[in-house]
């Protein structure tokens, strides 16, 4: 497994583990079935929201859906579009009728919820063990990694994700 270093915000340094669009996208294959994680980790390699904001995941008929952004900055509860890649996925799972969220989100402030941060670090260390050191993060940047392998425009790429251009341009790019 590869690691690449990105300079990131504030000049932190994010590390971004390389596995390949098969690998991820098999983990979602794989891990959907399993009746705590499975369904939101699907999602989330699908979608490629904050693990947090997978809770507010309303997926539509036509596999596209939409989150509750959940960044501080932003002073109101809003909802935000995103997309699945790959989109057929979302059938071939079958992710919009079986949804198994261990709990949903309604209201913005949830997210500061302890309750979700603990079910992410579990969440977290129930993937690592399933797939040696994947973090929730990679799932998120794998898709990332898919917008633009595939083409999306950095502006619907950086809007699904909830980031800016240029946070898009400075990660991925």
């Amino acid at each position: 497994m590869n690691e690449i270093e990105i300079e990131g915000i504030n000049t932190k340094k994010i590390k971004l583990k390389k596995y390949s669009e098969y690998e991820i996208l098999e983990l979602a294959v794989k891990s959907v079935t399993n009746h705590n994680y499975g369904w939101i980790t699907a999602a989330l390699i699908l979608y490629g929201c904050r693990p947090n904001e997978i809770f507010s995941l309303i997926i539509y008929p036509n596999g596209e859906g939409s989150v509750i952004n959940s960044v501080k900055s932003t002073s109101q509860k809003k909802r935000r579009d995103v997309f699945a890649l790959p989109k057929d996925f979302v059938s071939k799972l079958n992710i919009i009728d079986q949804v198994t969220k261990p709990f949903s989100l309604e209201e913005k402030q949830d997210y500061e919820d302890l309750k979700i941060y603990t079910f992410i670090d579990e969440w977290n260390k129930w993937l690592g063990e399933f797939k040696e050191d994947l973090q929730l993060q990679d799932l998120r940047n794998a898709w990332a990694q898919r917008s633009i392998k595939k083409g999306i425009s950095i502006d619907a790429a950086s809007k699904s994700m909830g980031i800016s251009k240029a946070e898009f341009e400075r990660f991925y790019l």
